[in-house]
């Protein structure tokens, strides 16, 4: 099937910026767009969220949004700026870059297409780069590959004699403390599980003998897991800190930060950074679960890692864990993201499982704020299918099933009590839009962590479009936003407003319409000032268009 899709393009990059008149929005650019659909999205309303880009389906009247963010990781497979402004106008609204594969030329190369593709596209995309982390691997094998067999005895070493003289009774690991991490009777999995030792005994130079529980072949460089061990490695490699700075110089908006275990391994990264690049922690073990409070705190996202972790922690524990983690992201109002194997069959096949539908759809009734595409995107042979059959299974979660509501204990403070009040002011009247101004992203995220059934315009001056690229992360939330020059005076909260509610008239906005809106003003009228700072709390106004 075919359709045209007719998007509305608030801010591109600073190319694409123009020079506008006090507190006007930036006007909207239309521009038509062909792409192939599958047959199951024939009759689906289109509307791809984005801070950006709302697309309104020409094929019907009813107006339709999706709230989640949807993160693609980019690589072999979708490498050309062709693919990746498919991939924007599908629904990506945040590129991965993941740092365990790639030099920094690779990388640089890529982030500079999807630059290209984004500005093609008209839309600002969020860039994120995804570091290694204290990863543990396997060294090189003498014949490159060995077939272990269930039963055989193999032992592990840390001897760099044997780094690229791996066989089926020897192997070489990177983590020089295995020992003072294992025990007898510890399990070791290799290759994402699909191989398991068993721990029988450490030896005085501290080579570890093993038996092969579940065999199979192993090649060079796999990735080791010590489920339920006390992993010793620093949190930031050389490797890390090298790659980290690549993208303070690369302008990177989001670092997913590997194998957090504690708030002090997210402290050292924000050493490293400045303020306008945030750090979204990536749980992948049971000490990062243990110590998962603390580091929400420090933390600004959250990842579920599913894959590491699901290795790390009992298989069966990874859900009560993912469930765990959203409520904690929720109440904390910080963004979380759902990742790995969400898609994974569509890496070979054109059309998902029924599990795996289910699976991301479950994870956005669980109050997930974005969920992310791995190999589907990076590799496989269905990229642009892929985001696409997220996107409507993100939208059908979103607009049929109800998500959970906060307790209301978590109102109790000024600016939160507002925010509720705006909530359920908007769900009262059934206004079509919540209109808040932020240029720090929080009324935006306090609004979204009540999910309301509306969407949330969140109208930001362009000094702060790294905000709005954080906010990519955030639930229901796009973006309209004004030129804000520091040589001219900043726009009255109203004109902003009105320009915003301008902008959307004929799309998600129409005549007649309610919308709430939340504001700070320096005045003293209608406001409740905040003791604790001495500034003013936002004010609620419901407005009919």
């Amino acid at each position: 099937a075919r359709t045209n899709i007719h998007a509305l393009n608030f801010f591109g990059t600073k190319s694409r910026q123009t020079t506008m008149k006090q507190g006007e929005v930036l006007k909207l650019l239309r521009r038509h767009s062909h792409h192939d659909i599958f047959k199951e999205l024939e009759d689906a309303a289109k509307i791809f969220k984005g801070t950006d880009d709302l697309k309104v389906s020409t094929l019907g009247t009813d107006m339709s949004w999706r709230s989640a963010g949807i993160v693609c990781t980019l690589g072999p497979g979708s490498q050309n700026i062709d693919m990746m402004q498919k991939l924007i106008e599908a629904g990506m609204d945040v590129a991965r870059f993941n740092f365990s594969h790639g030099s920094h030329d690779y990388h640089r190369k890529l982030m500079n297409n999807v630059r290209e593709a984004a500005t093609k596209s008209g839309r600002m995309i969020a860039i994120a780069l995804d570091t290694k982390g204290p990863e543990i691997r396997t060294g090189t094998f003498i014949n490159e590959e060995e077939e272990l067999k269930a039963g055989s005895k193999l032992t592990i070493t840390t001897d760099d004699a044997f780094q690229d003289k791996g066989t089926a009774k020897k192997i070489w690991v990177t983590y020089k403390d295995i020992a003072k991490s294992l025990k007898p009777g510890m399990t070791v999995y290799i290759d994402d599980g699909l191989l398991s030792l068993t721990v029988e005994s450490i030896s005085q130079n501290n080579d570890i003998n093993c038996v092969v529980t579940n065999g199979g072949t192993i090649s060079n460089r796999k990735g080791v897991n010590l489920p339920g061990a006390k992993i010793t490695l620093p949190a930031l490699s050389e490797k890390d800190k090298a790659d980290i700075a690549f993208g303070v110089k690369e302008k990177v908006d989001i670092i997913f930060a590997s194998f957090i275990r504690k708030k002090e391994d997210v402290l050292s990264i924000k050493k490293l950074i400045p303020k306008e690049i945030i750090v979204v922690s990536k749980i992948e073990n049971q000490e990062g679960c243990d110590n998962f409070e603390e580091i929400l705190e420090v933390s600004d996202g959250i990842m579920v890692a599913r894959g590491d972790l699901g290795i790390e922690i009992d298989a069966t524990k990874v859900f009560v864990q993912q469930k765990r983690m959203i409520r904690l992201c929720r109440a904390a109002g910080k963004p979380v993201i759902v990742a790995t194997q969400m898609l994974q069959s569509m890496v070979q096949n054109p059309r998902p499982t029924r599990a795996e539908v289910s699976d991301v759809a479950n994870a956005i009734l669980d109050g997930a704020d974005c969920v992310m595409l791995s190999g589907e995107t990076a590799k496989g042979k269905y990229p642009v299918e892929a985001v696409l059959q997220m996107d409507k299974t993100c939208q059908v979660a979103e607009h049929n099933l109800k998500l959970p509501q906060l307790p209301h204990d978590l109102h109790t403070g000024a600016r939160e009590a507002v925010v509720f009040s705006a909530c359920n002011l908007a769900k009262l009247k059934g206004a079509a839009a919540i209109i808040c101004i932020t240029n720090t992203g929080t009324t935006a995220r306090l609004i979204s962590r009540a999910r309301p059934k509306c969407p949330i315009l969140a109208v930001i001056g362009s000094s702060s479009s790294h905000v709005a690229k954080h906010l990519q992360l955030t639930y229901g939330v796009h973006l309209c936003m004004y030129g804000d020059d520091q040589k001219t005076t900043k726009p009255s909260a109203m004109s902003r407003i009105n320009a915003a509610i301008e902008s959307q008239v004929g799309h998600l906005l129409k005549k007649g319409d309610y919308v709430v809106c939340v504001y700070a003003t320096s005045s003293t009228s209608n406001t409740m000032r905040r003791t604790e700072s001495g500034t003013y709390a936002n004010i609620v106004e419901l407005m009919k268009i």
